[in-house]
Order: C-alpha cells, then structure tokens, then sequence
C-alpha cells in the first residue's frame, strides 16, 4: 500500500443520507491532474534538460515516412516523459529540399473506443480514451536550416526531404537526458575535489623524496653503525637504530672498522664499512673499504 496518496479516496468524501456517495466528473479529473503534477515534480527532480533515453530504431521504410520504434526519451524542458512502441509520420506534404525534425510530441500516440448505450436517453456513444502518450510528429525546417526542438519534444531525428516521395534521415538524435545532481564520478584511486584543501594528505605529499632528490641529511649527520636510513617526515633522512625483521627497512648500514667479525644485523642487505673484509657478509651486500 503506497505511503503517500496524492489523490482524494472516494471513500472519504461524505455520503447522502442512504450511505451512497455521488462521483463527480471533477473526482476523477482533480485526481488525475494531481497525479500529473506529482510525476512532473519527479521528471523535473530527476533532470534538468531532456534527451533520449532509450534510442530504439528509426527507418524509412518505404516512400516519405519515417518509421519509430521502441523510443522513450525525456521532453526538452524536463517535464515529462514520452514513449513510442511503433509509429509513422508522412512527409508527403513537405516541400522538396527542406530540412525537418521528426520528433515525438507530447499529445496522444493512441486512443482506446469505448462504446456503450446512455442509460437515461437511449444513445448509442462512443468516447475515445488516450492509451499512449507521445505522438510521433514532423516540423518543418527550410532548405538551409533545421527547425528548433520545441520543449514538448523529444527529438528524433533530422530529416531532408529531397522528392516528392523520397527523403533522407540525416541523422538520429540519440542524447542523454542531463541529471539534475549529476556529479563528476571518481574511480577507485582517483581524488576529487581541490587537492590543496586536503591538508593532511597535501603535507604528506610535500614531505615525500622525489626521484633525484640529493640526500645532504645523509653527509651532514654521517653513518653510524647499526643504524639505517629513513625518511623524517618534513621530506629530510634521519639515522633510526635498525630493528631487525625489515622494520628498519631493506639495507642498514654497518660501520666494521678493522673487526672483520663483525655481527650482521638480519635485514636483506648490508653495507659494510671498515678497513678489512667482513666474514659475516652474506651475497647481495655492499663493502666500502676505507
């Protein structure tokens, strides 16, 4: 059962002193309009200019028509939308040469005869109730231009009638409706918005070491043995006491001297720096003899 119900229930308007309630004309058409009005607001919610949403095909299946199928799409100025199942327009009438815009208008595309016999006088009375919405019409340009898409439209295509019973369909129009709050998509990894204005990640960027980068912290606080290399955070290096088990990082650097006995402290590289050959070097690391 729907939340919200834009339209009076029939069953709560009042009753005559029998119980029966009389249903006016205007019940069923205040009804409808405000229905209309609520899908409206939606249309208008959803976007702010029309387009095509589903293409479907258009041909010229034969002489000056032009045949559309299977097309819904979102009128010019974003009020409603508009279907075709299968329906033709005859550019007979079109004069030679000219340009046009087939499109599908906001009118009735089919109509249901409902017969019946007037209870009170007798007559025989037809009404013809609308089945589908959106007509499939042609506007006529001229032999140099296009015509403009009115705003009860959606467009179709452009057509150039170029003989009494022949024509050419120059183009389909197959443009996207515009979304109202349509916002520019991120993929995973990607940042939006102003990368300055993310502070925190804008430091960390500013601290980082590029390729190139010369290491002056290195020569001017020296090698001390045990300790390795590592990045301070402000975009400098600092010597930070080696943890082992690769918390210090891929190489540590080890000041010998003349003890070739030297421990090796348990990371993947060593880069030995003594007077003498270390013994406990293992294959991959680097000796500075001095």
């Amino acid at each position: 059962m729907a939340t919200h119900k834009p339209f009076t229930e029939i069953s709560t308007l009042p009753a005559n002193a029998n119980g029966d309630v009389t249903i006016l004309e205007a019940h069923l058409d205040s009804a409808h309009n405000t229905i209309v009005d609520v899908l409206e607001y939606l249309a208008q919610a959803i976007w702010s200019a029309g387009g095509v949403v589903i293409p479907g095909t258009v041909s010229n299946p034969s002489d000056a028509l032009v045949r559309v199928q299977n097309r819904l799409g979102v009128t010019a100025d974003a009020r409603t939308l508009l279907a075709v199942a299968d329906q033709s327009v005859d550019l007979a009438d079109v004069a030679t040469g000219n340009r046009c815009l087939v499109v599908v208008q906001a009118k009735a595309g089919a109509s249901t005869s409902h017969n019946f016999v007037d209870s009170v006088t007798g007559e025989s009375i037809t009404h013809s109730l609308l089945s589908a919405w959106g007509k499939v019409e042609v506007i006529e340009g001229d032999n140099s231009n296009y015509p403009p898409l009115p705003d009860d439209c959606v467009p179709v295509a452009e057509v150039t009638k170029t003989g009494a019973a022949t024509l050419t369909i120059d183009s389909v129009i197959t443009s996207a409706p515009t979304l109202r709050a349509q916002s520019a998509g991120v993929d995973w990894g990607d940042v939006g918005g102003i990368l300055a204005n993310q502070t925190d990640l804008q430091n960390a960027l500013n601290a980082r070491l590029e390729a190139g980068d010369e290491l002056t912290d290195l020569a001017s606080t020296g090698v001390t043995s045990g300790y390795v290399p590592k990045a301070d955070g402000t975009g400098g290096i600092d010597w930070a006491a080696e943890s082992g088990g690769g918390g210090g990082g891929d190489i540590s650097v080890v000041t010998h001297g003349s003890n070739a006995s030297e421990a090796r402290p348990a990371v993947p590289i060593v880069y030995w720096i003594g007077s003498v050959a270390p013994t406990n070097r293992q294959t991959g690391d680097l000796w500075l003899e001095v």
